[in-house]
């Protein structure tokens, strides 16, 4: 099975990395699927992923609306 988290706005695959978590595999499954930014920010800094590379980025419902209106404009020759 796979572990997908987004921190900030970015998605990371930690799935190779739960059972190397120093606070054990919980601390990452329990953001399975989610946004785990509010877990993630509480203990971390930023720069620890650093070490890894985002898969993707979070789409939410005003980023999906935003990149629609976007791409439909440029469809149509103009700009957003």
């Amino acid at each position: 099975d796979d572990c997908w988290v987004s921190i900030h706005g970015k998605v990371y695959d930690l799935t190779d990395f739960v059972e190397e978590h120093p606070a054990g595999p919980e601390a990452i499954l329990q953001n399975a699927g989610a946004d785990g930014t509010a877990e993630f920010a509480a203990i971390h800094s930023q720069s620890i992923l650093d070490d890894f590379d985002p898969i993707g980025e979070l789409l939410t419902a005003t980023t999906a609306a935003a990149a629609t209106t976007t791409a439909d404009a440029e469809k149509d020759g103009g700009a957003a």
